[in-house]
């Protein structure tokens, strides 16, 4: 009752409403609206200020409203209550009332990897699935890169096998299991892949299965989660999941980030990372894994850590990237532009490679069956490739056996093999099928034809300060430059190419070509380059695009790719550095500005660095180069730099061991850093300091997950002041 006769309760019950109307609105529509502004940014822009400003404004609408009419909403606070709460409760009820939880076996129970390349001492089978394996590609893999021939000719390549339902979560039960989904994949529902993945992985020819049975020991490393059963009964590298912090740590950072309205977030987003992020589980890993390819990954490891274990026999299923997403990966698993499905997975299969090669150190390889098959091509049609070699098999080189079949024959071939099914189920058992050495139609990618180059002597801004920077990637064939498709994005209304001669400034332009929004997405563009001159370019691409089917207006979207092209004798290749360089010392008080696609002879940058429009993007413990002049006085070095931090650490740079600058940082200064520092006198002579950048953490948490970037902005060579 004192309550009730309090004279400010009108008031409470004002902000009472207006928060619960605000945390609705901010949740249910501002969160979808407004830009995110997590991670934080460096700089907060004009534009971003703009949004920050409406979104703070839209806001305090419902503050100001509750409050101005805060005695006529006390008189109907019930009725408030009720409509500010029914668009909340009744869809969550809804949704309980009609969810159903799929039944996947990952909820309860988690992968150790462990013992991921350890194999058994006597008889092992190994399935290799290498995601994306088309067969056009693995085609190309081995017409362009021979020695895999070698490699891999004690195998039989079905090269006309098909995988039904050309989807990883779907064609690796099937290939494991026998058993293909009924029914319309694209179609189905979490609970239905959860019941069909539980009744296939138990079903009578299951691999896990019948091979648990026989005492083998079994264990798999999937790519996804929604690929294999996670039951003790089938695998014995499972253990139940003592513990959810991390899936409770990320359910309240995104709770978090959608109630915080946008412009507290570069106020408040700081701290909430700093006070949460001590409890978050320390994932126990290398920080170089997070960046590094995943194939790559799975090659160190398996380098490594190849052994055979105290079991006799085992089964064990592994997983590559291989051709799969993002396309960012070379024939030698490193990260680039300058790639292509065909290179990325030469890469890939140099672990098939490596396997074998470690399989015949531990001396189980003449014993060991090994399959290695496609679940679905890098198109995600069906046409895909299994490779088989059966124990005690050889050849001179690789049998191709054309004999039409599905990847769900696979397992009844591996239990006719082992002497447990008739040998009639085998694919081996029937007559072989000459292969004509052609791939499907229907798996051959496509191609926009571009070229007709003449020179252009308008005066075109092609600075990279202005463009954007293109992220597709792209290869060289013969005389030809090639550009895989976005097909996330529309086509564009015109599409042409313009060279820019770093030496001599000439430009060229390709002919503007219109794509026919009537057929097919092309898989890539086929850029030629017959007609322009040899020597050293960099290339940039425009689109007109319609801002949308009703009107005709276009807009101009131009965007530069990250490498020089070299033309010798019209045939191109690609080169991250500036083409041409003549090293050189940096002179006292020479000051260098980074940007794209712009020399640097002072220095000898890492291989995996990005000069970018704004900054020198380095990954930290990469080792960059500065030629020094001789100089009778002692040089200080000084850099402006940001560095992306979620916590407090202590920046150090080094030169072979020696300690030249330290300095902790915290989130609070994480604009532009400046500091500078003096070059020892044991240092005075030389030639060429070869920095080093490190970054200490104070604990285990979060970022020990990943290597941060260093982005120098820039950095200039001084006289120490005396």
């Amino acid at each position: 009752m004192q309550l009730r006769n309090w004279k400010h309760l009108d008031k409470l019950n004002a902000l009472v409403l207006a928060t619960g109307c605000t945390l609705w609105l901010q949740y249910a529509f501002f969160s979808k609206f407004f830009p995110d502004v997590n991670p934080i940014p460096y700089d907060i822009n004009s534009f971003l200020l703009f949004f920050m400003f409406v979104h703070a404004f839209l806001l305090l609408i419902p503050s100001v409203l509750f409050f101005w009419k805060r005695k006529w909403c006390y008189q109907h606070h019930w009725q408030l209550a009720i409509i500010i709460l029914a668009p909340q409760i009744l869809p969550a009820a809804f949704k309980l009332a009609t969810y159903s939880k799929p039944n996947y076996d990952f909820y309860d129970y988690q992968i150790c990897e462990e013992n991921k390349f350890t194999f058994a001492s006597e008889e092992n089978i190994i399935i290799l699935v290498v995601d994306a394996m088309g067969e056009h590609i693995f085609r190309e893999v081995w017409k362009q890169y021979p020695e895999v021939q070698q490699s891999f000719k004690d195998f039989t390549c079905f090269d006309r096998i098909i995988s039904p339902l050309p989807s990883t979560s779907y064609a690796v039960p099937a290939m494991l299991t026998g058993v293909n989904f009924e029914g319309d994949y694209r179609l189905a529902e979490p609970t239905q892949h959860a019941k069909y993945l539980k009744q296939a992985s138990n079903s009578e020819n299951s691999l896990f299965l019948n091979f648990k049975k026989l005492g083998f020991h079994t264990d798999a490393y999937p790519f996804i989660l929604q690929t294999i059963s996670y039951c003790p009964t089938l695998l014995d590298n499972v253990a139940h999941r003592d513990e959810h912090q991390q899936s409770a740590h990320l359910l309240l950072d995104g709770v978090f980030f959608r109630l915080l309205p946008g412009f507290l977030k570069p106020l408040l987003g700081n701290s909430y990372l700093q006070l949460t992020d001590p409890f978050v589980k320390a994932q126990g890993t290398d920080p170089d894994d997070k960046n590094m390819p995943y194939d790559r990954i799975f090659y160190n490891k398996l380098k490594n850590t190849a052994k055979t274990g105290s079991f006799s026999k085992g089964l064990k299923y592994l997983h590559l990237q291989g051709a799969h997403a993002f396309i960012r990966v070379n024939e030698n698993l490193e990260y680039n532009f300058n790639t292509d499905y065909i290179r990325q997975l030469r890469g890939s299969l140099r672990n098939l490679e490596l396997l074998i090669e470690k399989l015949k150190e531990l001396n189980i390889y003449d014993q060991t069956l090994l399959v290695v098959s496609g679940d679905h091509s890098e198109q995600y049609t069906p046409e895909t490739v299994s490779l088989i070699k059966r124990p005690g098999e050889t050849h001179e080189q690789m049998q191709f056996n054309s004999l039409p079949c599905q990847i769900s024959d696979l397992p009844l071939t591996v239990l006719a093999e082992k002497k447990l099914r008739p040998s009639e189920m085998s694919i081996f058992s029937h007559a072989p099928v000459p292969s004509t050495g052609e791939t499907r139609d229907s798996n051959l990618p496509s191609y926009f034809p571009i070229g007709n180059w003449k020179k252009n002597f308008e005066r075109l801004d092609l600075d990279p300060q202005n463009l954007t920077l293109n992220e597709m990637p792209f290869s060289s064939v013969k005389n030809q430059m090639h550009i895989l498709v976005n097909k996330n994005l529309p086509l564009p209304y015109t599409v042409f190419f313009l060279a820019k001669d770093l030496h001599s400034g000439e430009r060229w332009e390709s002919e503007h070509s219109t794509p026919n929004p009537d057929e097919c997405l092309p898989t890539f563009y086929q850029l030629s380059l017959t007609g322009i001159p040899d020597g050293d370019y960099m290339i940039c691409q425009r689109k007109k695009i319609k801002k949308n089917d009703m009107h005709e207006e276009e807009y101009l979207e131009s965007s530069y790719f990250p490498e020089f092209l070299l033309l010798r004798n019209g045939m191109p290749s690609f080169s991250k550095n500036y083409p041409g360089l003549t090293p050189r010392p940096l002179r006292i008080n020479e000051k260098i500005v980074f940007d794209a696609m712009q020399p640097y002879p002072q220095l000898e940058l890492p291989e995996q660095s990005v000069p970018t429009r704004h900054y020198l993007c380095l990954i930290e413990n990469e080792i960059m180069g500065i030629y020094l002049p001789q100089s009778n006085t002692p040089l200080a070095l000084q850099f402006k730099m940001k560095i992306m931090l979620q916590n407090s650490m202590t920046l150090e740079l080094f030169h072979e061991g020696i300690l030249l600058h330290s300095q902790t940082l915290s989130p609070e200064n994480m604009k532009l850093l400046s500091f500078e520092f003096v070059l020892p006198d044991e240092l005075s002579n030389l030639s060429k300091l070869n920095l080093q950048f490190r970054l200490v953490r104070k604990r285990q948490n979060r970022e020990r997950d990943y290597l941060h970037k260093i982005n120098i902005t820039s950095l200039q060579l001084m006289e120490a002041k005396q």
